[in-house]
């Protein structure tokens, strides 16, 4: 491509490059070949062993050789022409050009000298030029008036590229799909100039192996139509003539240039078309000069998915390089000249989760050390912060939970004044190892909590039975009145309880008196949300932990300790800054929503936590959600904290929506000032002004 931007054009060869380059005798074993001059005699001497000392044409390797080689040499010298060797010569052909007479002369000759202080002699010159021609010797130029330029005919006369006509020839015999990919494959097209023609096809293979066809299978009736038509149309691309030159050649300096491009996607390819836009002043034109198209894969795909990949394919072929102060590290050439790749972008989105996959899904630093290597993208750290969050593998192994609000206000029962234990938190706590006629026997403590006055009641229970509860239940409203909100965990014998009393409650003497009582004292029983002891906390920490303390000293009976308990509680009651709950440092960024698939922590390594999708969220009396309903492959539903769900999937409509109902604003606090820095600012200010 840039062969076609140059006003005037030239190419040269360099005479047999691959024999200027000698081998090191310690590397010359892996060259050895036998070398018989009588077939007939098979008998093998020392002579016969023969050996390469120079870099022999042919082997995969030579290539990379000979360039090495090259870019070694020209490396040495530290000018624009070397420069401009060292990024127009592909393998053995240097392809190049000027914008004017004097400066093509000056370039051949110090190319010239640079490949004669190697040894190697750059002849058979060539240029659209008739004057340049005519000023190059007769031993370093050609006289053929076209030649091939990469797999293009170059007519210097007219100055029009063409592509190569096809080689093949149609056999008689049957038309296979071996023969019909032969003669596609021998049309060599590297800025895909005519992709339309290509494409078809190429189609036309794809369906012949969507059909299982085998390679020597002869082509149906409407196939073999099909091939020839196509067949034809190849023929005919060898016949357009392109103009090399798309420059647009003006004395003004306002001309500004754009890459155009088109990107189009369907259900069998998608292709990328690039122009180049010139304007200068009045004039303005615009080339096509490049194009690629591919075949959409068998296994069908979306079609905005297959345009991504369309832009992916022309951006792998232009690159714009952004330069930084880095031109004469001791660097790579890719990291010192990094290729620009804009933010916010598909593409660049695409390459960084590529690049995180082949590093094995490493961290943030790691994922950008490495994209730095050859690219560069504005503002990378954030970029890849932000792509690696949306990784769902690294979400699943790393990602934190759901952010929790702080704690709520109290609720309206528990600043109330009301009835002692109208209000009343339920919990077991356990077991206690007793002695009876010599035997050990494990007994448990439930303990009744006053929502609003913090008193306490006590109850020996014998074993952890729906039972026996009721029994330690009906001795509780015995003593101190029945309650009309009871708030406790999820244990089973709580629930199971519950189920009992509401029986009871509905199946009571029907009579008027009766029904009009429980109606007015009818039980309203409260589960906090599963694993989330902290919704407890009144019930939970501070009596419980009081209760155990006094136990262990093993002196006191339960109904001293209850008085004791009460005697202390309630009149050493202390507030503390109790507005958060204890989160980890990793949490999530995103509101959860239902439909988010998330993990369910447990108490097992985090590869066996359970999957579950969140099919209710559950908010309380200030609004805000700190507890979820989350649905398992099993069908059960169970209820977690926040806190305890890690979002892996995020549903659609909430993929972008971080949280920011949490943020704190921003409190600007001054820096505090030293005193030595504010005597030296004044110091300085009056030896200004003097």
């Amino acid at each position: 491509m840039r062969f076609r931007l140059h006003k005037i054009a030239m190419v040269a060869d360099i005479e047999k490059a691959f024999l200027q380059v000698g081998l090191q005798e310690d590397d010359r074993d892996v060259t050895r070949l036998m070398w018989l001059k009588d077939c007939a005699n098979t008998y093998v001497e020392r002579q016969n062993i023969q050996e390469y000392s120079r870099v022999p044409f042919g082997v995969i390797s030579s290539p990379f050789l000979l360039a090495a080689t090259i870019e070694h040499h020209v490396d040495m010298y530290n000018t624009p022409i070397a420069e401009k060797i060292k990024n127009n010569i592909y393998v053995d052909n240097l392809i190049s050009g000027c914008e004017s007479v004097s400066e093509a002369l000056k370039f051949y000759s110090d190319a010239k000298d640079i490949f004669k202080e190697a040894a190697m002699n750059l002849r058979e010159w060539i240029s659209n030029s008739s004057s340049i021609n005519e000023l190059l010797p007769a031993s370093d130029k050609t006289d053929a008036l076209q030649v091939s330029v990469l797999g293009h005919i170059w007519n210097i006369e007219d100055d029009k590229i063409a592509v190569k006509p096809s080689k093949f020839t149609v056999c008689p015999g049957k038309t296979t799909k071996r023969r019909t990919l032969m003669e596609l494959a021998e049309i060599f097209y590297p800025i895909g100039l005519f992709s339309p023609i290509i494409i078809s096809g190429k189609m036309f293979v794809q369906d012949l192996w969507k059909r299982n066809l085998q390679w020597d299978d002869e082509l149906s009736t409407e196939d073999l139509s099909k091939s020839i038509n196509i067949s034809t149309q190849l023929k005919r691309v060898s016949e357009v003539l392109i103009p090399r030159c798309v420059y647009l050649h003006s004395d003004l300096n306002d001309k500004t240039c754009k890459l155009l491009c088109f990107c189009d996607a369907s259900a069998r390819a998608y292709s990328a078309a690039v122009y180049l836009h010139q304007t200068c002043g009045q004039s303005s034109r615009s080339d096509l000069i490049f194009s690629k198209s591919r075949l959409a894969p068998v296994k069908e795909m979306s079609i905005p998915r297959l345009l991504t990949y369309g832009r992916l394919d022309w951006c792998s072929e232009f690159s714009i390089c952004e330069k930084g102060r880095l031109k004469n590290a001791d660097i790579s050439e890719s990291a010192r000249l990094p290729i620009l790749l804009p933010r916010g972008e598909d593409l660049t989105r695409l390459f960084i989760e590529k690049i995180h996959k082949e590093q094995l899904h490493c961290g943030m630093s790691q994922t950008l050390s490495k994209v730095r290597q050859g690219f560069w993208i504005p503002q990378g750290r954030s970029t890849v912060r932000q792509v690696l969050r949306h990784c769902l593998i690294c979400r699943k192994h790393e990602g934190g939970p759901y952010r929790m609000p702080d704690m709520p206000p109290f609720p309206k029962s528990r600043v109330s004044q009301s009835t002692p234990f109208s209000s009343t938190g339920l919990d077991f706590l356990g077991p206690l190892i007793t002695k009876s006629n010599g035997e050990n026997s494990k007994r448990w403590i439930c303990l009744f909590t006053c929502l609003v006055t913090r008193a306490i009641y006590l109850e020996v229970i014998n074993d952890m039975t729906t039972e026996e509860f009721l029994y330690v239940f009906r001795r509780f409203i015995s003593a101190r009145g029945t309650p009309s909100t009871i708030i406790s965990d999820n244990a089973t014998q709580f629930k199971l309880g519950s189920k009992t009393l509401k029986s009871v409650w509905n199946h009571v003497i029907k009579s008027e008196d009766v029904q009009n009582f429980t109606m007015n004292k009818g039980l309203c029983w409260k589960f906090i949300t599963e694993l989330a002891p902290w919704m407890g906390g009144f019930y939970e920490r501070k009596f419980k932990g009081e209760v155990i303390k006094s136990l262990e000293k093993r002196t006191e009976t339960l109904r001293f300790i209850l008085e004791f308990m009460e005697k202390r509680i309630l009149t050493q009651f202390k507030r503390k800054n109790a507005n958060k709950v204890k989160e980890l440092r990793v949490q999530s960024s995103f509101l959860p929503q239902i439909g988010d698939v998330v993990l369910i922590k447990d108490n097992l390594p985090r590869s066996t936590w359970r999957m579950g999708r969140i099919v209710k969220l559950i908010s309380i009396n200030d609004g805000e959600i700190r507890s979820a309903k989350v649905q398992v492959p099993t069908r059960l539903i169970l209820g977690r904290p926040l806190n305890l769900l890690y979002p892996l999937e995020l549903d659609c409509h909430t993929e972008n929506k971080e949280v920011k109902k949490f943020d704190k604003d921003p409190v600007s606090i001054a820096r505090p000032k030293r005193l030595s820095a504010e005597l030296a600012k004044k110091k300085i200010k009056s030896i200004c002004k003097q």
